[in-house]
């Protein structure tokens, strides 16, 4: 497969890559703007008013229609300069509709890990699971910060939080399917990610003190609870919940064993006698929830667009 003729990233700080030409360049607040609302607001084309509406919610209707038409110029000249045929990107109907043309040779990053990692979480998929995997590692490497970083609009904070949502999801998909098959230092190390975005995840915290535990790192395992109790307290005002504790006890009682215990049939090689506890099961349905509550957020946001441009 060749290379996308252009590469659009609006994670961090937005850029447009002309792979052909090399051409670098960052997008301005305008553009970033436009084109975010473009690729993350449904692929049918908008309504001028619609997207000045939304892009500047504050400014009177001839205000933010003068500052769509300066923003739709800027972003043509970035994606479309001297060279490239106008419309090759940017598509803009006979009846004044602005949509993205995606049949073009184009990626953005935004788009690759929300196909990324809803292709991994596609129960019907048939792809082998170590392209699964890859698939998603591929795709969860496409975030290199917060969306459009820096603004502040309602539609780009609700965008932003979704997609970090979705990364977090996918982060966490890749750290238990690490786990599980048995790689706990590099499922440690998806772990770590996750509690950097969400450091009192308590599910991801019992995980990782097994894991720690599993790997040799007792000493690590220790810090990490010690930590989770001073952001409790300090944040939250709160103690970990019992579950967490009792699988550090259990992580505790495990220096002593003999190494035979870690070879035990418990998934993270921790074991205190008990079987999975309501706590461990909630968790798993809690995960479940959390997933689906965003889809729904997702499919109300793209149903109320629909609703706009009708």
């Amino acid at each position: 497969m060749s290379e996308p003729a252009l590469k659009i990233g609006l994670f961090g700080c937005p850029t447009a890559l002309h792979t052909r030409t090399g051409q670098f360049v960052p997008l301005g607040r305008p553009s970033r703007l436009l084109i975010a609302c473009l690729l993350l607001q449904g692929r049918r084309p908008h309504r001028r008013e619609l997207i000045a509406d939304r892009l500047w919610p504050l400014a009177t209707p001839e205000s933010a229609t003068r500052s769509f038409r300066t923003a739709l110029w800027r972003l043509r000249r970035v994606l479309e300069p001297v060279g490239i045929e106008k419309g090759t990107y940017v598509v803009v109907s006979s009846n004044g509709e602005v949509g993205f043309n995606w049949e073009s040779s184009f990626t953005a990053d935004v788009l690759e890990l929300e196909t990324g990692v809803r292709a991994f979480e596609d129960d019907a998929s048939t792809m082998p699971a170590d392209r699964r995997i890859a698939t998603l590692k591929a795709a969860l490497d496409q975030y290199s910060g917060d969306l459009l970083e820096g603004s502040v609009e309602d539609w780009v904070i609700y965008e932003r939080e979704r997609l970090r949502r979705l990364y977090l999801r996918g982060l966490n998909a890749l750290f238990r399917a690490m786990a599980e098959a048995g790689r706990p230092r590099t499922a440690i190390r998806y772990g770590r990610k996750i509690l950097e975005l969400d450091p009192v995840r308590e599910s991801t915290h019992r995980r990782m003190l097994r894991l720690y535990a599993k790997s040799g790192q007792h000493e690590q395992s220790i810090s990490l609870y010690r930590e989770l109790v001073e952001r409790l307290r300090s944040e939250l005002g709160v103690a970990p919940t019992r579950a967490t504790r009792e699988v550090y006890e259990a992580v505790l009682r495990s220096r002593t064993d003999s190494p035979s215990d870690s070879s035990s049939d418990s998934p993270d090689g921790i074991t205190d006698g008990r079987q999975p506890d309501l706590a461990d099961q909630m968790r798993s349905c809690l995960d479940d929830c959390d997933a689906a509550r965003v889809q729904l957020k997702d499919a109300l946001s793209r149903l109320r667009n629909l609703l706009n441009q009708g």
